[in-house]
């Protein structure tokens, strides 16, 4: 069983494994471009909902705080 899986991770008929970069770098470049704005749209959107939720709910007052005194 070992010496068969050993064939198969070593075998030359297989073409070399590309990393995340090398992948993302093979994508043509519109699609890098949509990918890009894709994820971007998502992380304001994100900001926006995270905002939004937090003026919806605010955090309650924590025992340890004294007003007035600024936190570090």
């Amino acid at each position: 069983m070992r010496s068969t899986l050993r064939r198969f991770a070593t075998s030359s008929s297989q073409p070399p494994r590309k990393g995340l970069w090398q992948t993302y770098e093979g994508l043509p470049k519109k699609t890098r471009l949509y990918f890009g704005l894709g994820m971007g749209a998502i992380g304001v959107l994100g900001l926006m909902v995270s905002d939004r939720l937090e003026s919806n709910y605010p955090a309650a007052p924590s025992s340890t705080a004294q007003p007035g005194t600024p936190q570090s």
